[in-house]
Order: C-alpha cells, then structure tokens, then sequence
C-alpha cells in the first residue's frame, strides 16, 4: 500500500472533480453566487454598451436622451457594485464551509491512520498540508473558480459584441489578443517555474539558519562561524539568483498586463477612425467597440492568474486527497475487555479470561516492508520470549538491532510479518486494538508535553481519571515533588516549546500519566538516557512503584538501569542471543559479559 502524501499524480480533471462534490454539497450556495456575479457582469457590460448612447445622445444634443443614458448608467454601476459585493461575500462564505469540512475531514482520517503513515512521510510534509495546501485551496474556492467562469463568459461576451459591430476590426483584435495571450501565459509560466525554484532554496536556507542558531554553542566552542559563514554565503546566493529571475519575469508580466490595454485601445482606435472616415462605422459603435476593446485585456490577464492558482489548488488537493484515500489502520479484532470487582478480564465471546498481562512471541517474523519475504532479511528473525504478569523484562543491544521494534509489535503499531504474540494466552490480533492500547502505555526517550495545565497533561492517561486520582499517581511516581515546586501547581500552564522545564522534570509528568492509566503493561522505551544521575534515581523510583502492578518492557542503552531485571533479552542483528538475570548472564561471560565489563561497547 501506497501510503505517501506526495504519491504519483493523477489526473487534475479528476481531483477537480471530485473537490466539486464538496461545492456541490452546498449547491443552492454555489448557484445563488453564480447567479448575483452573473447579473454583475451583466451590469459591467451594460455600462460600456451604454457609451453609444450617450454619445449619440451628445452628438444629436438631446437632454432626454442623455438624462436616460446617465440614469442607466448610475443603476447599472450600482448593481455592479451591489451584486459583486453579493458575490463575492458569498463565495468567500461558502469556501470556508468546504474547506472548514475538508480540513476536519483530513484531521479525522489522520486519526484513523496506522503509525507506518507517519513513519513514511515528514511532519512538515504533514502540516504543510493542513496549513499551506487548505489555504491556497481555500483562495481558489473564494475567488478563481466562480471568477474563472465570469471572466470567460465576459472575454466571450466581448468579443460576440465586437464581431457583431465590426467582424473585420474583430479578427485584428483577437490576433492581438492571441499574441497578448502568449505573452501573458509564457511570462507567468518562467515566473511561475523560478518562483517554485525560490521557495525551495528559502526553505533550504531558513532550515540551515534555524539549524546553525539553535547550534550556536557548538559552532563557537569549534570557531565554525568563518566556514557556517560562506555556506550561508552560497545557499543565499542561491536564492538570491532565482528570486532575481522570478521578480524579473513578474515584472515583465505585469508590464505587458499594463501596457497591453493602451496598446491595444490605441491600434483600435486609429484603426477605428479610419473605418469611422470611411463609413463603415458610426461615432457610438466606434466608442462602444474602444470600451470593450480596453476592458478585454483585464479578464485575459485575470483569467491567466485564476487558472495558475487553480492548478496550484488542484496540486494542494490532491496531496489532501491522498491522504484521505490511505486506508484505515485495519482492526479486526473482537476481544475487548472489561471492569468487573476491581479486576480486568478479556472477553473472548462470552469467555471471560482474568487479564494479568502476561505476554508471549512465538517464533515471531517482521519487516516494516510488507512486500520483504526473505525471512533472513527481516528486522526481526525467529524471536521467541515470555514476560510473566508484573515482571520486569529487559531488552539490551546496538542501536537497531530490533528492541523499539519489539515494543512496536506489542502494542500493535505494526503486525507480525510471521509467527504469534499472545497476550493472556489469547493471539494479539484477535484483541481490539482500542482496547489492548488503552491497556497499555509507553514512555519514550524524548518526553511528549500537550498544551495545557498540568493537571490535563497527566489526565491524558485517563480521561476519567478525577484530581484526586492525579494526584495520586503523581505521588506514587515522585512527579508530586517536582510538580509542587511549580508556580501554580498542578494549574501550571505548558507547552510543548516549554523551555522552563527540564527534560526530567517533562519525564515526572509522562510518568505520572502512565500511572493515572493503570496499565497492564508499561513499556519504557530509553526513558532514563540523557538525564542526570540525581533526577535518573527520582525518577527510577517512581517506575519502581509504578512497574508493581504492570509487566514491564525496558529497553535502555545504560545497562545499570536494568540489572534488577527478571530477565534481560540481549538483541543482536535481529535475533535474541541471550537470555537471563544480571548474574545469569554475567556468568555466561557472552556479549553481555563483555558489554558490562567494558570488554565491548554498544554501538
């Protein structure tokens, strides 16, 4: 399965298509818009077609006759006014609706999605969607649809006029609109083409700007500003070197948009005299044929640009859509388990078994790709382990040798390409998901803060979970001593950008929600690296108390942190190449003799 946003692409016909169905869920909206722009347009090009009245009203010196022509005037330029504000209000109105449905659409799915998704694709690559995708889409729904459709309705319009009042200035006028065309359309598109360039090579230079300041200690302590310097130099440069081109062209495009109305209302009208002079055409069919002439320039040009921000929308929604079109995380499972005199129990059918959180690999095979069959290739190779209720289990090795994978495959974030896992005896895949996670809880390396108090952080655990449970579980951890010290308390607002907290005072709080759930098992994924020895023993204790009620998966880089172990798994390259306590292994003087004593190192 296919689950990148920026997979091949397809038709943008079809993707247009398709984002009409959200439009059309508002029809009446949509055809209301349409209609009150349609009376504008009529309204705009009834104010030119009324120049030949009023001049012919002059020529003849009829004040009745110019009395009219200006009260039609006034009423139509009011009702231009009037139903373009009408319009356009409406339109704006209903792009929010389609995008506010779009938007939590997308945010749904998301929700739904396995962790291979997020595994696959970048988190800017993601909220890019949502920001800068949703935004440009939500231009074009407000402005370049429906003003694409009036534009080439008055461009249409315009030009059955002018034939009508003289075909042959006509076929001179379309020629230069066909030129003024191609100028327009070939300017924008080298615009267009070295603008794209530009974003890349900005994004570029503000990563390595926000790279090379938040490094700005490392980059000093090893006088790197010279060398950070000139590459800064270079990437600028860059940028410098396509923006440059891109504002040319811009620049270029605008002019001939300016210029193009003056040019051609000019060759019109010598043209025109000169027909004028020859009979061929009167005072007023000669003005209205000049008015219409230098208001054509202005829908071509806008028409250009609604049709590029169309295409720019189609390319956003079509990254929107592939994201909606990925499967959902596929739960088959049946099992669920409940609450009944303070103990858990898995329901299997009818058949209720005592949920002790006992867990089981039989000869287990994966691979992250689905399409790998090679079982001497797999990430993870013929594990086979056992972790009895609330004991504690060990996993030691290299970095990837497989032990995140392990933990991964427990809580079901990924299936076993081969082999079972059971849980209580009962195969994991037959357990609902929903309800084998919420039994489940993990603490990462890097701590997750939410925005919110932190009252409502540690409640993410529990959502049920009442103050006095928080604070229950806060004290059992040893978070209540690090949370008291804050200035409100457990009131106190954070972020996930909080900067006045330490990673280990952050790691308190991710504990404390793993207490307030309960868990039947805890997995503890490098929760203790990269933090210091005095708050590492604080925060020990607290997994201490809260490891009593849960089978425990540890997996650490820092061997002193998992010599109380009932077990310790050492991961080799995939496969498990020892088993046993502390001393059990230090007897067997193997690999994790040697990791111990110094004689090798983690890699």
């Amino acid at each position: 399965m296919n689950n990148n946003i920026n997979k091949e692409s397809k038709k943008p016909f079809e993707t247009f298509k398709r984002l009409l169905r959200y439009v059309f869920n508002y029809k009446k909206m949509f055809i209301f818009g349409m209609i009150t722009l349609l009376i504008a347009l009529a309204a705009t090009i009834y104010t030119s077609i009324l120049v030949g009245p009023i001049a012919k009203s002059l020529k003849e010196g009829s004040l009745d006759g110019i009395n009219i022509a200006v009260s039609n005037l006034a009423i139509a330029v009011a009702a231009s006014i009037i139903f373009n504000f009408l319009g356009n209000t409406i339109f704006a109105v209903l792009a929010q609706k389609v995008t506010y449905n779009i938007r939590k659409k997308l945010f749904s799915h998301l929700e739904k999605l396995d962790i291979a998704f997020f595994d696959n694709n970048k988190p800017g690559e993601i909220v890019s969607t949502f920001t800068n995708d949703v935004a440009i889409l939500t231009e074009a729904l407000d402005q370049a649809i429906s003003k694409s459709i009036i534009s080439i309705l008055e461009i249409t319009i315009s030009i059955i006029i002018l034939i009508k009042i003289n075909w042959m200035l006509s076929i001179i006028t379309i020629l230069l609109l066909l030129v003024y065309t191609f100028l327009i359309r070939f300017f924008g598109n080298k615009s267009k083409y070295y603008t794209a360039i530009s974003q890349k090579k900005l994004a570029d230079l503000t990563s390595y700007s926000e790279e090379m300041i938040s490094g700005m200690p490392i980059i000093k302590s090893y006088n790197y500003e010279d060398r950070n310097v000139e590459r800064f130099s270079v990437k600028a440069d860059n940028l410098k070197k396509y923006q440059t081109k891109s504002t040319i062209y811009g620049i270029s495009m605008n002019i001939i948009g300016s210029s193009f109305a003056f040019i051609l209302s000019s060759v019109i009208t010598v043209l025109g005299v000169y027909f004028y002079n020859k009979g061929v055409l009167d005072i007023s069919n000669l003005l209205i044929y000049i008015k219409f002439v230098s208001s054509l320039s202005a829908p071509i040009q806008s028409l250009s640009n609604y049709i590029s921000l169309i295409y720019t929308a189609l390319a956003g929604a079509e990254r929107i859509f592939n994201i909606i079109d990925i499967e959902s995380e596929i739960d088959e499972g049946t099992i669920t388990l409940i609450e009944k005199d303070g103990n858990k129990y898995w329901n299997n059918n009818g058949q209720f078994i005592k949920a002790e959180g006992h867990i089981e690999f039989k000869n287990v095979y994966f691979n992250y790709d689905t399409d790998m069959k090679d079982k001497d290739k797999m990430v993870l190779r013929d594990i086979s382990l056992y972790a009895n209720p609330k004991e504690k289990l060990a996993f030691v090795g290299s970095t990837g040798a497989g032990k995140t994978t392990i933990s991964n495959l427990v809580d079901r974030f990924y299936d076993v390409s081969d082999g079972e896992i059971l849980i209580d005896g009962l195969p994991i895949n037959e357990i609902k998901k929903s309800h084998l996670r919420s039994n489940m809880t993990v603490v990462l390396q890097e701590p997750t803060i939410f925005t919110g108090t932190v009252m409502e952080n540690i409640r993410k655990g529990n959502l049920n979970a009442s103050d006095e449970d928080i604070i229950r579980a806060a004290k059992l951890t040893n978070a209540d001593y690090i949370i008291s010290r804050l200035p409100n308390g457990y009131n106190t607002m954070l972020s996930p950008e909080d900067i006045s907290l330490s990673k280990g005072e952050k790691q308190f709080i991710s504990i404390a929600r793993a207490a307030v759930s309960n868990p039947l098992i805890l997995m503890l994924d490098e929760a203790t690296s990269s933090i210091d020895s005095l708050t590492e023993k604080l925060i020990q204790e607290g997994f201490d108390n809260l490891m009593k009620n849960s089978t425990t998966l540890v997996i650490a880089h820092r061997l002193s942190t998992v010599k109380n172990a009932n077990s310790i798994l050492v991961v080799e390259d995939g496969k498990i190449i020892e088993r046993g306590s502390h001393s059990d292994l230090i007897a067997k003087q193997g690999k994790y003799y040697n990791l111990y004593t110094g004689k090798e190192i983690l890699e």
